[in-house]
């Protein structure tokens, strides 16, 4: 591991306005004076030209005029930072660390002159390179305060909390993409268990209170909006309140949440202007507040930066930090990592401040050791061995004494929780199917018609398909670059939907079709894209399918606002967007969708309540039902899906209770699809929710997720639907964020349901008795 010297240079400001600066380093010390290279009005043009550089052209030269213009200034500001003495003493100590076989930190002490944390530092450039993108000479930002918190000692993998925070009324960012690209972006070292990351439901403060208490997590790393209050002089970040509005959270909020939980090391915050402090105070932008209250680490964005390069700096970052790297050498090896890939100037977007002198934040093991295999045993002489004691029969009989006890302890068990009046039922007929680690998640699937199914996702960051026939599965993809969320089958044709990124940020409705075994995108951007609404963002959540029509629903985001979205095609090529009153106002989207004849009903949100949709003539026109059946009884409530059952129509989904932020599952039954009812789940324990629900040969099941434990989570009923419980299965757990998203029945009786885990999709089967 690369160990490091330390070259930390002090600035100072008399009252004449004369910067000073002294520098300590391993081969001596030296004094002297800093000339900024720029007037005030320079450095804010340049600090705004770097920014809207990285708005344009995403495709640049290997010299491109921004990176010259970087390199120009970078050279200008080394040169007044490293004059006579202090440029002796640099070139010295860097000579004594490489004879050390050491990289020589760069620190810079600049408590006494908040206003020169504005500089672009990272761009230092002493020709031919930039100092920042080195491993030898890191640049850290190091601000001098008393308490110094020791590295902490950690087992794999390096827990992450992530936040998206995304409050209405402002520049929408989408969230589900912000996951995924962070998700995809660390699928090796995830799938190695290097890395864990858990997304925050909600963007709240309460909702990462609440979450901190089920630690322990070592990173909090968000993404969102950040700005500077010029009144109050401080930074702040854009957090959601209960209703999904903004709320400005200062780092001294955010730091006295995130002090408490101790094993925190590092803060990651990809924001805008997160690293922007006032010019007369450090500690009052965000990231050095958080450094001021005990965050040993805090790397923030000095300059936006596009969503290409904040997954290769969450990459490097991450797995460099899971390697056990000082946290300035891993951000060294992620700027290198941007600056590879003709990044411009985005690499010398990130900050880090920092609080600990050696820049260690954790302390990782070492991996094992691991010893040979032992020499096979000689063989033994055959009269010899037939005289010895028999010790395979001894460990036969000790293994069957271990299974009979096994069973005795399950029999007693399963008795004990019928003496008892037990709400859950054991369901050992679950297993886990099949794993796709090359598939970051598996949302949906769909029976084929012909005893398979299709389950639908996304893989490298393009829409994947597993299909399922015969017991096996063979992998297929379709066009464009998106994720498919669900499928649906009708007379033979499969239709998927989910949504399909086009240019720059945007977001469109994605719905294929299966032909020949590919999945060829097929509605136009008159239907699924921007149309006549200019900046909209679509994207599909379900879809259904009646004879030869099928029926697509999910939302549509214009100016931060979510508005339901439905989209219908009787062939499968040709989509048509449904319009009217039913499918206008604020915060309303619709997320799930069933057909049964000419009936389609679909279910969603509005605003803190349930909502639910019905079509009488297959989808061509819609009203909204009022039916206050749907409404919260907690503080929030949001259906996920909805099926239809022998006797009317069954809806699932998730509550915020009144008394908390955590999840409690729900179920409502229908008989018309107009008026709902809540059913009875025996024992709902918080931190669960529903995601799907399917018919199957012999009842109804719902399939979700158990937060507390970790784990995918299965409910299930008899074909009424009235009365739910929940199923156990010790397949049910994963490595690490199990959770299922959707389910299907085949023909055989056989129930398909798929999700994923840290290591990637996964598909569980739970096979008819």
């Amino acid at each position: 591991m690369l160990e490091y010297r330390e070259l930390r240079i002090r600035i100072s400001r008399d009252p004449a306005g004369v910067y000073h600066t002294y520098a300590e380093g391993p081969s001596g010390n030296a004094s002297g004076h800093f000339t900024p290279p720029y007037a005030k009005g320079e450095l804010n043009g340049f600090l705004g030209e770097i920014s809207d550089q990285v708005g344009r052209a995403r495709k640049r030269r290997a010299e491109s005029p921004d990176t010259a213009q970087v390199r120009h200034f970078g050279g200008m500001l080394f040169d007044s930072l490293f004059e006579n003495e202090i440029r002796d003493l640099y070139n010295g100590s860097l000579r004594a660390a490489e004879d050390q076989g050491k990289g020589l930190r760069l620190t810079l002490s600049l408590k006494d002159v908040p206003e020169l944390m504005l500089v672009p530092w990272e761009f230092l450039y002493d020709e031919p390179n930039f100092l920042a993108i080195s491993d030898l000479t890191p640049v850290v930002r190091y601000l001098d305060l008393r308490r110094v918190r020791e590295p902490l000692a950690i087992q794999p993998p390096l827990r992450i909390l992530g936040m998206v925070s995304s409050p209405a009324g402002v520049v929408e960012l989408d969230v589900e993409r912000e996951i995924e690209n962070i998700d995809r972006a660390l699928a090796r070292p995830t799938a190695e268990g290097a890395v864990e990351v858990t997304w925050l439901e909600t963007a709240t403060l309460d909702e990462l209170q609440s979450c901190l208490r089920g630690g322990p997590y070592h990173v909090f790393h968000y993404i969102g909006h950040g700005e500077y209050d010029e009144d109050l002089e401080d930074g702040v970040l854009l957090l959601e309140d209960e209703r999904g509005r903004p709320n400005p959270v200062t780092g001294e909020n955010l730091g006295a949440t995130l002090a408490n939980h101790t094993s925190l090391r590092l803060a990651a915050l990809n924001s805008c202007e997160g690293g922007r402090n006032a010019s007369d105070d450090p500690f009052a932008g965000v990231a050095t507040s958080l450094v001021q209250s005990q965050i040993p680490a805090v790397v923030a964005m000095q300059f936006e930066i596009t969503d290409r390069m904040a997954s290769v700096f969450s990459k490097w970052l991450y797995e460099s930090l899971a390697a056990g790297f000082p946290i300035d050498r891993s951000l060294s090896q992620a700027r290198l990592a941007m600056f590879n890939r003709r990044s411009g100037v985005e690499w010398g977007t990130p900050v880090l401040f920092m609080r600990v002198q050696d820049g260690r934040i954790f302390d990782v093991p070492e991996p094992p050791v691991v010893p040979p295999p032992p020499p096979p045993p000689k063989p033994k002489d055959k009269d010899k061995d037939e005289a010895s004691p028999k010790w395979w029969r001894t460990r036969t009989a000790m293994l069957i004494a271990a299974g009979v006890l096994a069973a005795l302890l399950v029999a007693v068990v399963v008795l004990g929780l019928k003496a008892c009046g037990g709400d859950t039922t054991t369901s050992d007929l679950w297993s886990t199917e099949s794993s796709f680690p090359s598939m970051q998640r598996i949302p949906g699937v769909a029976a084929d018609g012909s005893g398979g199914a299709f389950a639908v996702g996304v893989g490298n960051g393009s829409p994947v398909v597993q299909h399922y026939v015969g017991g096996s599965w063979s992998l297929e993809t379709g066009d464009g670059t998106g994720v498919m969320r669900a499928v649906a089958v009708s007379g033979g044709t499969a239709v998927a939907g989910g949504l399909v990124h086009g240019q720059a940020r945007d977001v469109d409705a994605g719905l294929w079709r299966r032909t020949a075994g590919k999945w060829v995108l097929t509605c136009p951007d008159e239907a699924c894209g921007e149309g006549d609404r200019p900046q909209a963002r679509q994207q599909v959540f379900d879809i259904a399918a009646t004879g030869a029509t099928f029926v697509a629903v999910g939302r549509e985001t214009r100016g931060g606002v979510r508005h339901p979205a439905l989209w219908h095609s009787d062939d499968a090529i040709t989509w048509i967007r449904a319009r009217g009153d039913a499918f206008e106002g604020a915060d309303v989207y619709i997320t799930g969708v069933a057909a049964k004849g000419d009936t389609v009903v679909a279910v969603g949100n509005s605003g803190q309540d349930g909502a639910s949709w019905i079509s009488d003539n297959r989808g061509v026109t819609w009203t909204k039902q009022t039916d206050n059946g749907l409404e919260a009884q907690g503080r929030r409530v949001e259906p996920q899906a909805v099926a239809a059952t022998s006797s009317g129509w069954v809806a699932a989904g998730k509550e915020h209770v009144s008394k908390g932020e955590a999840w409690s599952p729900v179920v409502w039954l229908s008989p018309d699809g107009r008026t709902w009812t809540r059913a009875k789940i025996h024992s709902t324990p918080e931190d669960q929710e529903m995601a799907d629900v399917a018919r199957t040969s012999s009842g109804l099941v719902a399939v979700g997720l158990d937060l507390k434990k970790d784990s995918a989570a299965v409910w299930e009923s008899d074909p009424t639907g009235k009365d739910w419980r929940a199923a156990s299965s010790s397949s049910f757990s994963g490595q690490g964020q199990a959770g299922m998203s959707g389910v299907t029945a085949l023909s055989d009786g056989t129930v398909l349901a798929v999700g994923s885990d840290k290591s990637g999709g996964r598909v569980w089967i739970e096979k008819s008795s």
